[in-house]
């Protein structure tokens, strides 16, 4: 069944049997109820309220009245956990059209969101793309200080109370430790290497092509790697999961992964004289492309770049644009208007 079939009519519809079949259970019991015991009418208002909320479901989720949906991203996979468990994970994002829109009108409403998604990360357009720590920096010393303080005031209320129990306080506390020493070892690099970007040569990488660029490192030629960088590219499926409690956490499955290469780097121009990496890098035809539409979830291209130098060691990983063939061009448009 299409992922679009299946979010846009399937699942309202399932959930609007879910609620109001039970609702209409507890609706005949509290009837049957009432007679005998004054519980009834409480699971007759029971009733009533699951009836109206599968209702409000179906009309919520269900394709609006002269639209239809049309998937603009979508990926599926199958995978196997620990202790033999299979399944398989899909995801999709839908537009709503005009019900009698074209083929043509269609595509276009589909280049637009495609553009419109991708624009969000200027550093994509332009091919230069940012490490991942120089763009969470400022969000994770915030984090930090914010819990740092929870963590005091929650410590100093319960000393006002009397003898504070360190056992419960100790997590707290711990996180925020780990959270201070993450921060000043990003502030370091930070200060040692400075930002580091990947200069791709082209923008976006295209799935069964050839992922090329440089990474301008920041590191000192002085400094530089006997053994040269490492250099990984790599495919995640990052998602949220409910445990047996009922807590959402984030899981990230690596789908797809090259070799580690050990690449010697270049002397970039300018003073002080910094390394380059050169990357060259061929990209699965077969694995999902990045994900649009979602922050938190979805498929991520990973590239990282490491290297044993004196003092803090360099690392960087960047956060790329892979897509298919077929929606390339309609990225390219976004870096260059012109070409539509």
């Amino acid at each position: 069944m299409p992922l679009s079939r299946l979010n846009h009519d399937t699942i309202p519809t399932i959930t609007g049997f879910a609620f109001g079949g039970a609702g209409l259970l507890m609706l005949l019991g509290g009837l049957v109820m009432v007679f005998s015991d004054p519980a009834g009418f409480a699971l007759i208002a029971f009733g009533l309220v699951f009836i109206g909320g599968g209702y409000l479901a179906h009309r919520l989720f269900r394709t609006p009245e002269g639209q239809k949906a049309v998937t603009v991203d979508a990926y599926a996979y199958d995978y196997e956990r620990p202790l033999g468990v299979q399944g398989t994970r899909s995801r999709s994002t839908q537009i709503y059209v005009d019900e009698d829109a074209t083929e043509e009108e269609v595509e276009a409403l589909r280049r637009a969101w495609l553009r419109e998604q991708w624009a969000d990360r200027p550093d994509w357009v332009e091919g230069r793309i940012v490490d991942q720590h120089a763009r969470g920096g400022t969000t994770r010393y915030v984090g930090a200080v914010v819990w740092t303080v929870f963590a005091l005031a929650l410590i100093g209320g319960f000393m006002l109370w009397g003898d504070p129990p360190w056992l419960l306080l100790a997590l707290p506390a711990g996180v925020a430790l780990v959270l201070i020493v993450l921060g000043v070892r990003d502030y370091l690099r930070q200060r040692k290497f400075g930002a580091s970007y990947f200069q791709m040569d082209a923008t976006p990488a295209v799935l069964g092509e050839r992922l090329t660029g440089t990474v301008e490192t920041g590191v000192l030629a002085r400094n530089g790697p006997d053994d040269g960088f490492t250099v990984r590219l790599a495919c995640r499926d990052r998602y949220e999961e409910r445990d047996s409690d009922g807590d959402r956490h984030l899981r990230v499955t690596t789908l797809w992964e090259s070799e580690p290469q050990q690449v010697r780097p270049r002397t970039a121009p300018g003073l002080p004289r910094r390394l380059d990496v050169p990357v060259a890098l061929d990209l699965p035809a077969d694995a999902p492309p990045t994900t649009l539409g979602s922050r938190s979830e979805g498929i991520v291209w990973d590239l990282t770049v490491s290297a044993d130098v004196p003092g803090l060691d360099y690392g960087a990983t960047f956060r790329l644009p892979v897509v298919p063939p077929s929606t390339a061009e309609a990225f390219q448009e976004a870096a260059d208007p012109t070409r539509s």
